[in-house]
């Protein structure tokens, strides 16, 4: 049977990590505006991932607000390709709550600005992944996916159905040990650039590569994925692409996105081997050019994963259910400074941040944003908390005491409570509480 290829090409964006944010800021403007004018200038450039994201459109409208409308034309006409996520987040640091959120903020940016997400779970260098991940990409309504560590060649195809806890099936893709999400450019475009697009060079580059990915694929579907680290496009590859298109007639090779990949292994689930629980498998030969699992990234920096549950907590336990005990009460809670507080928090899921393995600036960066977070939370609930108290300045009210209980369910406790005086307060007074008796007699 003919082989099939699908040219997959994008980058994949660390948003901050060995550089901070505001520099790697300055490397996304200038790839999209890059990007933007070979797209006008090449038809044949023919799409471009953003590594599944939508934070980069709002990082880079920020700075290019002029350019919004040839960016969003290109993302309408699917020549971009943007989303489901919000950003990349780590699996194994974040709550399920935020996890979710993500997807919906990153879809929902999808929605407002006009143009469909990608239909394609990209996860390509989260270490390791949750067992309950096609479980949430189904429920979400994604058709196939894509992952890389915690897995081994050894064990796993390059493409295998994905089985989560409820029976969800999902279509996966996963990379080879070598080349991560890159590896078309690692193997091919880059070292046929330093050589040349020779006859020795397409025999010495790529005939092994995709003989080695065809090996390991059970379909006859290979993907050349070509989205390594802060890559640019290159704007050679679509002749590269053309001289691979007439020296290899009996592959059918073609550019097309990550989507169009994903729904044609989908629709030979029933082939393909079943894979159930957690993605977690570690490095087996550290001789090879094999990937790491990274796994002692869940403890480095614990300050880091500390304020983060305290921030979740404090908006999935008490900001949003106070708001929405306001709102059942009659009240009128400003529900756009929950989005915000989320949006803060959800900046700092990616994996390089939450994981605590970039430099010191990004985690100072951090700390700001778990700080607004954390305040924005805070102030929602307290005026929550108030309305549903019936709380005022009148004197009198001063005698009421409401203890709220943030749990679903009755219960009996000791409570710690905070009695603020006035300055110009009595150094005696009378205990009206319960006693009766004069306080601060000494």
């Amino acid at each position: 049977m003919p082989m099939k290829a699908y040219y997959c090409v994008g980058t994949h964006w660390d948003r901050e990590w060995y550089k901070p944010f505001q520099e790697f800021r300055m490397w996304l403007v200038e790839l999209i505006d890059e990007l933007i004018d070979l797209m006008e200038k090449d038809p044949r450039y023919r799409c471009f991932h953003l590594d599944g994201q939508t934070i980069m459109l709002e990082d880079y409208l920020e700075i290019r607000p002029e350019k919004r409308k040839k960016l969003v034309q290109l993302l309408k006409k699917r020549r971009i390709l943007a989303g489901p996520w919000y950003n990349l987040p780590d699996e194994w640091l974040i709550s399920g709550e935020s996890f979710v959120r993500n997807l919906m903020r990153g879809m929902r940016m999808c929605r407002e600005m006009g143009f469909p997400h990608c239909d394609f779970a990209y996860t390509p260098d989260q270490f390791g992944h949750i067992a309950a991940l096609p479980m949430i990409m189904r429920g979400f309504g994604l058709s196939a996916g894509i992952c890389w560590r915690g897995t081994q060649d050894v064990a796993y195809p390059a493409q295998f159905v994905w089985v989560g806890p409820d029976g969800s099936r999902m279509v996966y893709h996963k990379l080879a040990d070598k080349g991560s999400y890159g590896p078309f450019d690692f193997a091919v475009r880059r070292p046929m650039k330093a050589s040349g697009r020779t006859d020795k060079a397409f025999k010495e580059y790529f005939e092994p590569y995709f003989k080695e990915e065809t090996e390991r694929a059970p379909l006859p579907i290979v993907l050349m994925l070509d989205a390594i680290d802060h890559q640019r496009p290159d704007p050679e590859m679509p002749d590269l692409f053309e001289e691979l298109r007439k020296r290899y007639p009996d592959i059918e090779l073609v550019w097309a996105s990550l989507e169009d990949y994903g729904r044609e292994i989908a629709q030979h689930a029933d082939e393909l081997e079943e894979r159930t629980g957690e993605l977690r498998q570690p490095l087996r030969d550290i001789s090879g050019m094999y990937q790491y699992l990274i796994v002692h990234t869940i403890s480095s920096r614990y300050p880091l994963k500390r304020r983060n549950g305290q921030c979740q907590a404090l908006l999935e336990k008490w900001a949003e259910p106070c708001a929405l005990f306001q709102q059942m009460a009659g009240g009128q809670p400003i529900l756009s400074y929950l989005d915000k507080a989320w949006e803060y928090l959800m900046r700092n899921h990616p994996h390089d941040s939450i994981c605590g393995c970039s430099v010191d600036q990004v985690h100072r960066d951090m700390m700001y944003r778990f700080d607004q977070s954390e305040m924005i939370a805070d102030g929602v609930t307290r005026r929550a908390i108030a309305a549903i108290g019936n709380a005022t300045d009148a004197p009198a009210a001063w005698q009421n005491i409401v203890v709220h209980n943030p749990l679903p369910f009755a219960r009996h406790g000791v409570y710690d409570i905070a009695i603020e005086f006035p300055p110009d307060y009595p150094h005696k007074y009378v205990d009206g509480f319960s006693t009766g008796q004069l306080m601060n007699k000494f």
